[in-house]
């Protein structure tokens, strides 16, 4: 449904997530019979600034992106040089994924993206071949048509987006069809919690993804537990103040949290543990 309707043959799509801490990209080989084949993934993420500033974050971004669209094209290129069976290293499509601010949310397909779209584009027409047959979505909307598939038991539940700055929940429902019962966004990401666990407990930011590495597999360090204990409540309070109403309009079974490893998977048992 993303990347084109009718009789297909099989293609490869380019895939472009652009959130607002990292930028990814892969290819993915499509075919209407089999799943979908993923390679040449990467990415690249930014570096972790001081400031919430747009500006700044979206010129961070760019660049970002032009690193991932770089190691893509490289990728498509020996592909096709080394002559696979199959057309793996010929694009027919691109699909851009955004995440807040840079896309609302939008399940119809006609919300007007966010400008920093153009500068993506002018990204992709940089490499030929490229910028052709570009479609964007915004994130959210995408994983609320996958996650049915996935789970197919689920009536009613919350997606806890966890990017690099920013948190967005969707309350969701089947009603035959995927109804929005709810949308929300916070100012808390994966590098809210680094930076809480650099200024407060000392650490530089490899040593604090490790910590989180090992917290979300219930390792414990005595001497780091109130930063980390600190973050959890006031994220915790934080996600109730905006998951509440969602709840009382839908009242969920289930929340499903998506994010990056080891952050993720803090989350989600942060989320589970927690009194509130």
């Amino acid at each position: 449904m993303l990347f084109g309707r009718g009789k297909q043959t099989g293609k490869t799509v380019l895939l472009l997530d652009v959130e607002n801490g990292s930028v990814a990209s892969a290819l993915a080989y499509i075919t209407p019979a089999d799943a979908p084949r993923l390679f040449g993934e990467t990415r690249i993420t930014i570096p972790l600034l001081k400031t919430h500033a747009p500006g700044l974050i979206a010129k961070e971004v760019e660049a970002a992106a032009r690193k991932a669209l770089q190691h893509i094209y490289e990728v498509a290129a020996r592909v096709r040089v080394h002559g696979a069976p199959t057309p793996l290293g010929t694009i027919a499509h691109t699909a851009v994924f955004l995440s807040p601010p840079w896309a609302a949310f939008d399940m119809t397909g006609s919300a007007m993206p966010h400008p920093i779209t153009q500068s993506l584009y002018n990204a992709l027409g940089e490499f030929p071949g490229l910028h052709m047959h570009t479609s964007f979505h915004p994130l959210s909307a995408a994983v609320a048509h996958i996650v049915p598939s996935i789970f197919a038991h689920e009536e009613r539940y919350l997606l806890c987006i966890v990017s690099g700055e920013v948190m967005e929940i969707v309350g969701l429902e089947r009603a035959p069809h995927i109804q929005v019962t709810g949308h929300a966004t916070l100012p808390l990401g994966r590098n809210s919690i680094l930076r809480t666990l650099m200024s407060h407990g000392g650490l530089g930011e490899a040593e604090a993804l490790s910590l989180l590495t090992l917290s979300a597999r219930g390792a414990q360090h005595t001497a780091l537990n109130e930063p980390l204990a600190s973050f959890a409540a006031h994220m915790a309070a934080e996600f109730k103040s905006v998951a509440k109403p969602l709840m009382v309009a839908a009242p969920a079974s289930s929340v499903f949290v998506i994010a990056e490893e080891s952050t993720g998977e803090w989350f989600a048992r942060t989320l589970a543990e927690h009194p509130s």
